[in-house]
């Protein structure tokens, strides 16, 4: 077996060094553009409050208030106060005004009982005409009628003469215009029928209205 010659393609000749030589520029690789990069941003840190970068408008101030807020308060505390005092005058002056019905009618009652159950045969006339005075509306004509056609003819026929005493007297109820009260009566009567004196103890319901600042009997009930 043969092997072909290389010896001849292999050797090259050499260029001496006075022939010129060229120079060999390296090769030219293509330029591919880089896109800048951005470093990396670190996370926001949670505990810092975040910043809008867009930029805020100043909000207008709002207007101010016509009444504030305090005046208003106190202003309404003050009305309260004034209505709640009103109210507690308006209880204590109401409730002095019936105190005060209590005690002069319950004195009326007394004085009216004692003139009204007694008389005397002798002044008839003026003792009604006087009782006559203490009663108002439907009990005046009841007691004009009492008086004048039975009490008075068995009066001077029997020469009576009575003196009440009023022994214990209490008040049942009472307004500012109306006072009822329980009255105890003796009746202590001597006439031309008995001998000595004749006692007679009596109870009554009597009811007093306020008529122009005075209390007058509006009605008398026997109990």
């Amino acid at each position: 077996m043969t092997f072909p010659d290389h010896r001849a393609s292999a050797v090259r000749p050499v260029a001496s060094p006075a022939d010129p030589v060229e120079p060999v520029e390296p090769p030219v690789e293509p330029t591919v553009p880089v896109e800048p990069v951005e470093p990396p941003t670190e996370p926001a840190d949670p505990a810092e409050p975040f910043v809008d970068a867009a930029p805020t408008l100043a909000a207008e101030p709002a207007p101010a208030a016509r009444f504030p807020i305090p005046v208003v308060a106190l202003t309404l505390m003050a009305v309260l106060m004034a209505v709640a005092t009103g109210f507690l005058w308006f209880q204590v002056h109401q409730h002095n005004q019936v105190d005060a019905a209590r005690k002069d009618g319950l004195a009326a009652s007394r004085d009216a009982a004692r003139l009204l159950f007694s008389y005397d045969y002798r002044t008839l006339d003026k003792d009604f005409g006087t009782g006559r005075g203490l009663t108002t509306g439907a009990f005046r004509k009841e007691y004009d009628t009492t008086t004048t056609k039975v009490v008075s003819d068995v009066a001077r026929q029997y020469k009576a003469v009575v003196q009440a005493n009023v022994v214990q007297a209490g008040v049942a109820s009472a307004t500012q215009d109306t006072v009822v009260t329980i009255v105890y009566v003796n009746q202590v009567t001597t006439s031309t029928r008995v001998t000595g004196q004749k006692v007679d103890v009596s109870r009554v319901r009597m009811t007093l209205n306020r008529v122009d600042a005075r209390w007058l009997v509006a009605k008398v009930e026997a109990l």
